[in-house]
């Protein structure tokens, strides 16, 4: 029984990495909302469901919870989170605002959850492969979109200056997307031992930096090469 939960649980996370990207955020199956939030909801309860029936994941959580609050990365994402519950006040559109403070708060969650409950080395990998999968099939996507969308605004006949967005429904979640990608692509090609990989990693890498080009976003372009400049201090001082 123990089995059957992990394995859907990480079922779970490996579709959500699928989805969230992939498919719209208002994408219905019969009027069965199939998204990236519901199956995150769903982690997070089973997640919660695990912590009443698997040991481990109870002995887990507690020493999570004591290492969350001493590490550097995730005390910066709990006041990250403190500040934008209490913009929640001032906000103009309050609606907005909880929404968006509650969405980064289920990612911090999720963030424990990978932290502190992925332990198996081949689920870690699988993540990984899924990640840099997606990766490949919205940027490709994303210069697909460039070539064939003027062809069809002007069959159309409708003018204007189009941002790409690929599968992500708006330009600037592109380029966020695309600029979260990057750096840890670029670990991964200067790591890399195997041809092959380094060869994909190199590829998938140059995909990310067209699509935040083409998504005409100025603050990821800045980021990008502050990113840079960041980068070569930290792997490399020399360079």
């Amino acid at each position: 029984m123990t089995n059957i939960f992990n394995k859907l649980f990480f079922i779970l996370i490996y579709l959500y990495m699928i989805v969230l990207p992939l498919a719209p955020s208002k994408f219905k199956y019969k009027s069965i909302p199939l998204n990236g939030d519901v199956i995150l909801a769903l982690i997070i309860i089973m997640y919660f469901m695990r912590m009443l029936f698997v040991r481990d994941t109870r002995v887990n959580f507690i020493k999570g919870i004591k290492d969350f609050f001493t590490d550097y990365l995730t005390i910066s994402l709990l006041i990250l989170s403190f500040s934008m519950v209490i913009s929640i006040f001032y906000s103009v559109d309050k609606k907005v605002a909880l929404g968006e403070t509650f969405r980064f708060i289920s990612y911090v969650i999720l963030f424990f959850i990978l932290k502190y409950e992925v332990r198996l080395r081949h689920i870690v990998d699988n993540i990984i492969k899924i990640y840099i999968f997606t990766c490949f099939l919205v940027f490709s996507y994303g210069i697909l979109e460039y070539y064939l969308l003027p062809h069809v605004m002007i069959a159309k006949n409708v003018l204007t200056n189009y941002r790409m967005m690929s599968t992500l429904e708006n330009s600037n979640n592109l380029a966020a997307f695309a600029l979260i990608s990057i750096f840890p692509l670029i670990v991964l090609f200067l790591n890399q031992k195997d041809v092959l990989k380094k060869i994909m990693y190199f590829i998938i890498s140059m995909l990310a930096l067209v699509n935040i080009v083409l998504s005409q976003s100025r603050n990821a372009l800045i980021a990008v090469a502050l990113g840079c400049v960041i980068l070569c201090f930290i792997y490399s001082y020399k360079l």
